[in-house]
């Protein structure tokens, strides 16, 4: 796992930071953007092996990132978003994310899914 590259999406700070923390310790290389438009931006020039994805983001949201994604690549995407309702975690599925994690979240369990 220690040569998997994971590019984290957020446009919380602290829960960006968080996770971006946790990855580094489990020996994962990481990079991080705070909205969707640098999150492409990142995600054509560094290449991941996963996305970490919110969903509810200013100007691109995890939904639009997630269609362009989709649209050039098969790269496995988790969604980790507030958004936890059955509707909304079929949607992200359905919409070609590969996990969908609810915040709050385990620290444990999201090294674990990574």
């Amino acid at each position: 796992m220690s040569d998997s590259r994971v590019l984290v999406i957020d446009d919380d700070d602290d829960i960006r930071q968080l996770v971006v923390t946790l990855l580094n310790r489990a020996g994962i290389t990481t990079h991080d953007a705070p909205n969707g438009r640098d999150g492409l931006r990142e995600f054509h020039s560094w290449r991941p092996d996963l996305v970490i994805l919110d969903v509810s983001m200013p100007e691109l949201d995890g939904w639009n990132v997630l269609d362009r994604i989709r649209d050039m690549s098969a790269v496995p995407v988790m969604m980790l978003t507030a958004r936890g309702d059955e509707l909304e975690r079929v949607r992200g599925l359905q919409a070609g994310a590969d996990d969908y994690v609810v915040k709050p979240f385990g620290k444990q369990e999201l090294v674990a899914r990574v």
